[in-house]
């Protein structure tokens, strides 16, 4: 399937049609080799967006650029890989997520610790409200990407990132099964 560029999350049905394409993307993850449907557990998906918080918040810790994206600042791709991981989780439920809104500027690591905040919250958040939530998250994920690092476009890293994601070793499913691959 090709990737199709983002934008912006101008809109909810824009987000929503983004997850939808993202969790499109991810199929093989959602999959085992011969076709089956895999089981992921709601805190094992947000387990996942908040290890990419926490890598984000090493890399500003460390003022690194990114390894997979040496172009960009490590901050912005791990904050690209949670916004995909969202996008992802939201698709798998078929979502209609939050319209995006804007929040107050804050220091990254401010940011940062809110944004692991709320995904915390995502744990015990109804599923009839998870696609608002979701769709807060990401907005507060899209606003720190912009206010902190304004010469880059946002949904340009996560289009670069998608698009580097399907091309990784590791993702596929022969690496995922050897010993020391990702199980999830």
């Amino acid at each position: 399937m090709k990737v199709q560029l983002f934008t912006s999350s101008a809109d909810g049905q824009s987000l929503t049609r983004y997850a939808a394409h993202v969790h499109a993307l991810n199929h093989q993850w959602w999959h085992d080799a011969e076709g089956n449907r895999l089981v992921r557990s709601h805190s094992q998906l947000l387990a996942l967006v908040m290890s990419e918080l926490g890598e984000a918040l090493e890399a500003d810790r460390k003022n690194l650029m990114d390894d997979h994206l040496p172009q960009y600042p490590g901050v912005v791709v791990e904050l690209a890989d949670t916004v995909i991981r969202l996008l992802d989780y939201a698709g798998a439920l078929s979502l209609t997520l939050a319209e995006p809104r804007v929040f107050p500027p804050v220091d990254v690591s401010e940011g940062l610790w809110r944004l692991m905040c709320a995904v915390a919250k995502l744990e015990a958040v109804a599923i009839s409200d998870l696609g608002y939530h979701i769709g807060d998250t990401i907005s507060r994920a899209e606003t720190l990407a912009v206010e902190a690092y304004p010469s880059y476009a946002f949904w340009e890293v996560v289009y670069d990132k998608l698009c580097y994601n399907q091309q990784r070793a590791d993702h596929k499913h022969e690496a995922r099964a050897q010993p020391g691959g990702k199980k999830y």
